[in-house]
């Protein structure tokens, strides 16, 4: 069910009944305030978008049709797709870095990324627990936009930004055990993915939350484990193989 929202001077904006109250439109005292009001709201529409049918379901006509306004209103705030793109991820950004627990995630890390933590399902699954509602509350569109490959440069400087900054967070520990720059980045758009991926069969009922959580523990274990042990040296591997073995090669 939609609701059409009028405001005195103003394009009428569609909001659907089951998006959270803090997306509907309130009355605001200033035309800016009223203006960020509308962008901010139409950015979160193409959010949606991306969540049910992926980046290339965004189109400005999308928008104008889901948001329920003229489409001289969505090109008021975003002159093309790719800057509409970008206000997602950047939403998604600031959302994320804003509701980051940032002390518990440095705990959570400091358990995990040690010897034994690599390979204990308790501390993986109590650092993917901080990640878990942060994700859902940042957006999960956001989170597709961010693993997704686009040739866009304001995305990409978008993406390089937030390693330089939250990501860091999280990468600078997998660099103390031994990870490449390379490496670090796979890991996160790896993990991103994964659990965009348990959120969306979550959000569809297939799963519960803490299922979800269990299978992305796994999942962080093996690949922090994977890329670890493929670290060391292959006169290490050799070591282990059994003279036989070796003779025969």
């Amino acid at each position: 069910m939609a609701r059409t929202v009028r405001k005195q001077n103003a394009e009428p904006i569609e909001t659907r009944s089951e998006v959270a109250p803090a997306r509907a439109l309130r009355v605001l005292p200033a035309r800016d305030a009223q203006a960020n009001e509308r962008r901010r709201q139409l950015v979160h529409v193409a959010s949606d978008l991306i969540e049910e049918g992926g980046v290339d379901a965004v189109t400005l006509p999308a928008v104008t049709e889901r948001a329920g306004c003229a489409r001289t209103l969505v090109y008021r705030y975003f002159a093309s797709r790719e800057e509409l793109l970008v206000a997602v991820l950047r939403d998604y950004f600031e959302r994320l870095e804003a509701r980051i627990p940032k002390a518990e995630l440095r705990r959570a890390l400091a358990t995990f990324f040690t010897p034994k933590g690599l390979s204990d399902v308790e501390a993986a699954r109590g650092l993917v627990a901080v990640f878990w509602d942060v994700q859902i509350a940042a957006g999960l569109g956001g989170a597709i936009l961010r693993v997704t490959p686009l040739s866009n440069p304001q995305v990409r400087s978008l993406v390089d930004d937030a390693r330089r900054r939250y990501e860091r967070l999280i990468t600078d520990p997998m660099s103390a055990i031994g990870l490449s720059a390379v490496e670090r980045q796979v890991a996160v758009d790896s993990m991103i993915a994964s659990i965009v991926g348990l959120a969306l069969r979550w959000r569809a009922g297939e799963i519960d939350r803490q299922t979800a959580i269990d299978l992305q523990a796994r999942v962080t274990i093996g690949l922090m484990r994977g890329l670890v042990d493929g670290r060391k040296p292959r006169a290490s591997r050799a070591a282990r193989r059994s003279p036989k073995s070796r003779t025969q090669g």
